[in-house]
C-alpha cells in the first residue's frame, strides 16, 4: 500500500475512534448501605442510607460539618456506638449495638446527633467503666487497703468487659490490664 493512501486511511479511521464516545456519560453514584465499609460507623444526610455519608472508627468528641446532619446510621465496628445530641458525649444519647443493621429513620435521632463515642457496653456510654469508689482517709500512716500511699483504701475491679481497673480512694480510675 502506498503512503499517502495509508495516511489517508489512518486519519479517516482516526476520525471516526474520535466521533465515537469510548464510555457511557457518568451516572450518579447512588449511596446504599452497601457502601459501608465493615469496621467503621457510617451515616447519611438522607433516610435509608441516602444521600452523602460520612464514615469513622474512631471517637468524635464533635461532629463538625456533620453536626447534626446525620438521618440514618449503621454501626458495622465490633463495639457499642454511642451517639449524643451534644458536643463532647453529652446530652441525651442513644447506644447502637454493633453490627446491628441498618437503622433507618428515628425521629427522635433525625439531625440530631453532635458525638458519637466508641465503647465495649452499653454502661459506658454514661458512665465510667470501673466501679464508683470513694474513701476517707486514714487516721493512720498505712490505711488498710491503700495501694498507692496516699492514706486512702484503693481498690482494684473488673468490668463487665473484663478489664481490671485500680480504682484510688478520690474515685479516679486507671486501666491496668485488658480481659
Amino acid at each position: 500500500m502506498n503512503r499517502p493512501l495509508r495516511r489517508l486511511l489512518v486519519g479517516a479511521g482516526s476520525m471516526a475512534l474520535a466521533a465515537v464516545p469510548l464510555s457511557a456519560p457518568a451516572q450518579a453514584a447512588t449511596m446504599s448501605a452497601s457502601a459501608c465499609p465493615s469496621g467503621y460507623l457510617c451515616g447519611w444526610s438522607g433516610t435509608d442510607a441516602t444521600g452523602s455519608m460520612v464514615k469513622t472508627r474512631t471517637d468524635m468528641p464533635t461532629m463538625g460539618t456533620w453536626d447534626n446532619r446525620i438521618r440514618s446510621y449503621w454501626n458495622r465496628t465490633s463495639s457499642v456506638s454511642c451517639l449524643y445530641s451534644d458536643p463532647k458525649y453529652s446530652g441525651s444519647y442513644f447506644p447502637d449495638p454493633p453490627d446491628n443493621g441498618l437503622s433507618s429513620y428515628d425521629s427522635s435521632l433525625d439531625k440530631a446527633i453532635s458525638s458519637v463515642k466508641f465503647v465495649p457496653n452499653e454502661r459506658e456510654c454514661i458512665e465510667p467503666p470501673y466501679a464508683g469508689w470513694n474513701a476517707q482517709p486514714s487516721p493512720s500512716t498505712a490505711g488498710f487497703g491503700d495501694l498507692n500511699g496516699d492514706g486512702r483504701a484503693d481498690l482494684l475491679s473488673r468490668d463487665r468487659s473484663g478489664r481490671l481497673w485500680f480504682v484510688s480512694g478520690t474515685g479516679d480510675g486507671t486501666l491496668l490490664g485488658s480481659g
